[in-house]
């Protein structure tokens, strides 16, 4: 388990709004190429989505299902491929009227013989983490929400 995180020059409103526009998903998550849903209402406890991703070169199929959602406080999802089960609760904190931190704890398990390397992945996977959040932090704070 890992926890990244990112201060965003943006109010809570507004970063909770923006992560939760479907619209936006793809800013959330880079290396999303499509999403369609499988049952449930999109963004509610319980919806399922299949998720198409291009990671280290391969589209890989993953379904989401929403495990959580207080937002603008907390939201929580599980994402699960082949081998691979990742459980991703985020927290967003006001540090200020225009300052928000976005936290995400992560937790992965691995199944069959993905439970033998899966610590060679750890470190990649982590880079993906950081490297979503960053993204979205230069999205959220280009919008025109932020001051300045």
């Amino acid at each position: 388990m890992f926890t990244e995180s990112v201060t965003i020059k943006a109010s809570r409103d507004t970063v909770t709004e923006l992560f939760d526009n479907p619209d936006y998903l793809a800013t959330r998550q880079p290396e999303l190429l499509a999403f369609e849903p499988i049952e449930g209402i999109p963004g509610q406890p319980g919806a399922r989505l299949e998720m198409v991703f291009r990671l280290a070169g391969r589209e890989i199929r993953v379904v989401q299902t929403v495990q959580r959602r207080n937002l603008p406080h907390e939201f929580g999802e599980i994402y699960e491929v082949a081998g691979v089960w990742h459980r991703q609760s985020s927290r967003f904190q006001v540090l200020g009227e225009h300052l928000t931190r976005w936290e995400v704890d992560c937790e992965f398990r691995f199944t069959g013989w993905l439970k033998y390397v899966a610590w060679l992945g750890i470190p990649y996977l982590r880079w993906q983490i950081r490297n979503a959040l960053q993204k979205f932090r230069n999205f959220a704070e280009a919008s025109g929400h932020s001051p300045g």
